[in-house]
């Protein structure tokens, strides 16, 4: 964790790169950060209202209050400064079971093809072509099962 500090506090002589604590949100998504120091001058303010740099489209960084945050500093007082990222230990995926979770439904699709999971329990599979193959038994189990 030493290391972790030492690191920051490298970029933070170096840049506008400051580090924070998230404080709380606006409702357009914006979100006040607490800064962790105050620049030597005493200019800087507290609390700084911040944009999010979102790096993919898929960026699923949940922030919550009392998370750690890099922040880049605004240029200006009618500026927006903007997170950067969460500080914290980096942790691999896990290879072994991947979650994919959606509040209302859930598309995976390629060309023709598509599974959809559903909120309220149905699975939705539509294709060109569907081949089930089975090793060993292969079971059918429903309330009722219609074939054609």
């Amino acid at each position: 964790m030493k290391k972790t500090l030492n690191a920051i506090a490298l970029v933070e002589q170096q840049t506008g790169i400051l580090s924070a604590t998230v404080a709380g949100f606006t409702a357009e998504g914006r979100i006040f950060v607490n800064m962790d120091q105050e620049i030597q001058d005493g200019v800087m303010p507290r609390r700084v209202l911040c944009d999010y740099l979102q790096t993919t489209e898929s960026d699923n960084v949940k922030l919550v209050a009392g998370d750690r945050v890099l922040v880049l500093m605004p240029s200006g007082p009618e500026q927006c400064g903007c997170v950067l990222g969460k500080l914290g230990t980096y942790q691999s995926p896990n290879k072994d079971k991947v979650l994919i979770k959606a509040d209302k439904e859930l598309t995976l699709e390629c060309g023709d093809a598509s599974i959809t999971l559903r909120f309220d329990g149905k699975l939705l599979t539509k294709a060109v072509d569907i081949a089930v193959i089975a090793k060993r038994t292969h079971r059918i189990r429903g309330g009722s099962v219609q074939i054609n």
